[in-house]
């Protein structure tokens, strides 16, 4: 018993070979533009950050400069930015030294101080938002090697130390201060008492 040649169909109790699909490449998903996908084109430099400027908004922030860090800031579109990294006075046994008074911003008296400079009493300055602030030290035309005076942060002593002149700046705190929210003050603790009119904070400029 014999059957014909048509390789098309189904030989006797055999199957028949698979439909024929000439379009295979129709069905594979084109993954690079998927919707919300992250694409290579998004970075367009050396070192970019992938950042958010909101809730499934990706978007690429350029490389900083050399030695800058990367800090949150809420004004800046994608929430953070580069900046220069902030340094502190080298620390001797809690204390820092400061330096030429050239260098530095004066407190008091100056027209854009928010409050009187003069601290001997625990009057609470805030660190004012138009300098960068990195140390704190003091100044008497009062004093002597006996007077020993508290630093205070936001209320708290922060450092106990006494004076070794009785003019001039001669060390200050390296505790670092943040400007525009921190509260600092001097007061008097023992010894020969400062001048209260000329106790005076020095702001060491970064």
């Amino acid at each position: 018993m014999g059957f014909d040649d048509d390789f098309g169909s189904a030989p006797p109790g055999g199957l028949p070979p698979p439909a024929p699909h000439t379009h295979v490449e129709a069905d594979i998903t084109d993954l690079a533009h998927v919707v919300g996908a992250v694409l290579e084109a998004d970075y367009t430099a050396k070192g970019d950050v992938l950042v958010a400027s909101g809730a499934s908004t990706p978007a690429a922030l350029a490389i900083g400069a050399n030695g800058s860090v990367l800090t949150a800031d809420s004004a800046e579109t994608t929430g953070a930015k580069w900046a220069n990294p902030i340094g502190y006075p080298l620390n001797f046994g809690g204390i820092a030294l400061i330096g030429d008074l050239g260098k530095f911003w004066e407190y008091e008296g100056e027209s854009n101080a928010a409050t009187d400079g003069t601290l001997d009493q625990r009057t609470e300055a805030t660190i004012p938002k138009t300098s960068t602030l990195v140390a704190l030290a003091w100044n008497s035309a009062s004093g002597d090697s006996t007077t020993v005076v508290k630093g205070y942060r936001n209320g708290i002593v922060v450092v106990t130390v006494a004076w070794t002149a009785a003019f001039g700046v001669v060390a200050g705190l390296s505790v670092p201060y943040v400007q525009g929210t921190e509260k600092i003050a001097w007061e008097f603790d023992a010894g020969t008492a400062p001048g209260e009119s000329t106790l005076t904070p020095y702001f060491e400029a970064a």
